[in-house]
């Protein structure tokens, strides 16, 4: 959710007023961390999509950062442990790779 982005981090402390501290999956305590931010489409199909949503709805391992690269490079986020633990399970076992495009 691009609602939670606090950019550009550059060393301050995170601003995570408004961010949701409780996971409504897995009723997990949400811990902040900083992550990568992902400029342009991201190349996963529908399977990742609805997993994300449905699995792992706050394991916030990257940031979309839209289609117009901007300076900032990582965002502060709050995660849920259990639900990044349930995408590495899920990508390991469900995981396919993009159609190719050629």
């Amino acid at each position: 959710m691009e609602a939670y982005i606090d950019l550009p981090v550059q060393g301050r402390a995170p601003d995570l007023h408004g961010f949701p501290l409780i996971c409504t999956l897995h009723g997990t305590s949400l811990r902040p961390d900083v992550v990568r931010v992902r400029y342009g489409m991201p190349a996963i199909g529908d399977r990742h999509w609805l997993a994300e949503r449905h699995l792992f709805p706050h394991a916030r391992p990257w940031v979309a950062g839209g289609c117009e690269v901007d300076a900032a490079s990582h965002a502060w986020v709050r995660f849920c442990p259990d639900c990044r633990t349930s995408r590495a399970a899920w990508l390991t076992t469900r995981w396919e790779p993009p159609p190719s495009h050629s």
